[in-house]
């Protein structure tokens, strides 16, 4: 089968678009495992913030609310259906803890 110039291109285009996405995810694959190296050092010489030649590291705990799916979906589905008149928020939400590294680089 003849393919026409363009579809050369676009098959191209999506061969290199495929390989993007594979190295993207074996990047951040090395950038989780690194982080947690990180983490795990920090962590053991008890150090919550460390600032080197090129960027700093330093830990964020915070919390937040979000949404309890399986509750959402029944409140929905009771508003829907006339069985629930009255919607309180604090059944639908939970408090999440946050616990992350952050690093960056310095300019």
């Amino acid at each position: 089968m003849n393919k026409e110039k363009w579809q050369e291109k676009a098959d191209e285009l999506v061969d290199k678009i495929l390989d993007l996405k594979e190295e993207d995810k074996r990047n951040k694959e090395d950038l989780d495992s690194l982080k947690l190296e990180l983490v795990d050092l920090l962590e053991s010489k008890n150090v919550n913030e460390y600032a080197g030649e090129n960027g700093k590291a330093n830990f964020v705990d915070f919390e937040r609310e979000g949404l309890v799916k399986e509750n959402v979906i029944n409140t929905v589905d009771g508003v829907n259906k006339g069985r629930i008149k009255n919607i309180d928020m604090k059944d639908l939400t939970k408090e999440i803890k946050v616990h992350f590294i952050n690093v960056r680089g310095f300019l």
